[in-house]
C-alpha cells in the first residue's frame, strides 16, 4: 500500500510541475506560481506523511522488541533495578542511581510486558512509581520541606500510585516513604492554616487600632499574630539553645525578631 501512495505522490508532483511549466511557457506567471505552490505544499504533505511513518515504524519496532526480549533479560532488569532502590537512601537519593533504576524499569511500562512478567516480577508500577519518587526528591539535595511536598503536584501524584494496603516488593520500604511525604504534606497543610489565621489576627488587629507592639520576654507563639507572616525563619542551634531569626519587610526595610527556646529576645 506505501509502494502505491507513493508512486501516486510522485505521479501528482510531476503533473503539477509539468502544469506549471505549461502555464510559465504561455507567459501564464500568476497560474504558474499557484502550479509551483501547490507543488510545494505537496512535497510538504509527503514529508511529514514520511515522517509519521517513520517513527510509527519506529515505536512499532520498539514495542515488539519489548514484547520479544526473553523472559530472563525482562526478569535480570527486574531484578538488577529492585537491587538498587534497596540500597538508595530516601534522605538524600543519588539522581543517577536512581535513573538507572528507572531506565532498567521502563519496558514494564507496557501493559503487555508488565503482565507476561507478572508471575516472577511483581509490583512493577508501584516501583516504577516509586523510583520516579526518589528521581523527584534528588532535586532538594537532601533539603527536602514539607512546603517541597505540598508544592510539588508530580511527587504527590506519585504517592497517590503507592497502595495503602500495599505490601508487595520493597514494602518494608516503600510504605515508610509514602506515610513520611503524606505526614509532610499534611503539616504543610496545617501550618499554611496557622499562618492564615495568625495574619487574620494581626489584620484585626491592626483594624482595631492596637498597634500589636512585641516586646523582649513575650512567647514566640505571639510573634506571627503581632507581625504576620515572616517572609524568612533561620533557625539554628547554640550551645544547646534554639534560636531563630525572623525577617519582616516593613515598608521596604528589613524588621528582625530573635528567639532564644521559644522567647523574644530582641527585635530590630
Amino acid at each position: 500500500m506505501s509502494i502505491v501512495v507513493a508512486i501516486l505522490f510522485i505521479f501528482c508532483l510531476l503533473l503539477i510541475f509539468a502544469a506549471g511549466a505549461v502555464m510559465l511557457r504561455r507567459h501564464r506567471y500568476r497560474l504558474a506560481m499557484a502550479a509551483g505552490a501547490a507543488g510545494l505544499l505537496l512535497v510538504i504533505l509527503g514529508c511529514i506523511h514520511g515522517y509519521r511513518g517513520m517513527e510509527e515504524q519506529v515505536v512499532s519496532e520498539y514495542n515488539s522488541q519489548l514484547n520479544d526480549d526473553p523472559r530472563d533479560v525482562l526478569e535480570n532488569r527486574y531484578r538488577q533495578a529492585v537491587d538498587i532502590l534497596r540500597d538508595v537512601p530516601f534522605s538524600k537519593p543519588d539522581r543517577e542511581t536512581v535513573m538507572k533504576a528507572a531506565d532498567l524499569l521502563k519496558p514494564f511500562s507496557q501493559e503487555q510486558v508488565a503482565e507476561k512478567m507478572a508471575d516472577t516480577c511483581p509490583d512493577t508500577e508501584v516501583l516504577r512509581a516509586y523510583a520516579d519518587i526518589l528521581k523527584l526528591v534528588s532535586a532538594y539535595d537532601g533539603h527536602l520541606t514539607s512546603w517541597n511536598v505540598a508544592e510539588n503536584e508530580e511527587l504527590q501524584e506519585m504517592v497517590q500510585k503507592i497502595p495503602e494496603d500495599y505490601q508487595g516488593t520493597l514494602a518494608d520500604q516503600i510504605q515508610p516513604v509514602r506515610r513520611v511525604l503524606l505526614a509532610m504534606k499534611a503539616e504543610a497543610e496545617k501550618q499554611e492554616k496557622l499562618d492564615a489565621e495568625n495574619q487574620a489576627s494581626h489584620d484585626r488587629a491592626m483594624r482595631e487600632g492596637r498597634d500589636g507592639r512585641l516586646r523582649p520576654g513575650d512567647p514566640e507563639e505571639r510573634i506571627p499574630a503581632v507581625m504576620g507572616r515572616p517572609d524568612h525563619v533561620h533557625a539554628s542551634q547554640a550551645g544547646g539553645d534554639d534560636i531563630k531569626q525572623y525577617m519582616f519587610n516593613r515598608n521596604g526595610k528589613p524588621v528582625y525578631v530573635y528567639t532564644k527556646n521559644g522567647v523574644v529576645t530582641e527585635i530590630r
